[in-house]
């Protein structure tokens, strides 16, 4: 945990910088960061919920899930399936770490005294391990 003068609003803006380091670096073992890939995970999930309804669907009409045909599952429903349910296991993941930062955020910027917002920090570092992030 960063360690800080008596300054409050340097506290303070040290101590978000952190919390929001730290919920960064969690991110990172879920999801991959290289230039356009959130764009192409958004494309991804759109495509698999336009398949999962698609009575007929066709490899032409869904390039980025064919592309895993083989690798992901054996077929593009299969590839579609598989991305709805990461889908779903990442909006879970980051609705709980979300939930964790914002509450840190807040309390650090209500903190009157530097002792307050080294308790938020604190409580911050338990709520993500009671959350099952690493702190």
């Amino acid at each position: 945990m960063p360690s800080f003068g008596q300054n409050i609003e340097k506290k303070k803006a040290a101590a978000l910088e952190y919390i929001n380091t730290a919920v960064g670096n969690i991110r990172l073992t879920y999801i991959t960061v290289i230039p356009g890939q959130e764009m192409h995970y958004l494309e991804k999930r759109d495509e698999a919920k336009r398949c999962s309804t698609d009575a007929n669907p066709f490899n032409d009409n869904y390039p980025m899930l064919a592309s895993e045909i083989g690798v992901t599952a054996s077929t593009l429903t299969g590839v579609a399936q598989v991305i709805l349910q990461r889908y779903q296991q990442f909006v879970t993941i980051e609705s709980a770490l979300n939930r964790v930062r914002i509450e840190a955020s807040s309390s650090i910027q209500n903190a009157t005294t530097v002792g307050g917002v080294q308790q938020a920090l604190t409580i911050f570092q338990t709520s993500l391990a009671q959350a099952g992030f690493p702190a």
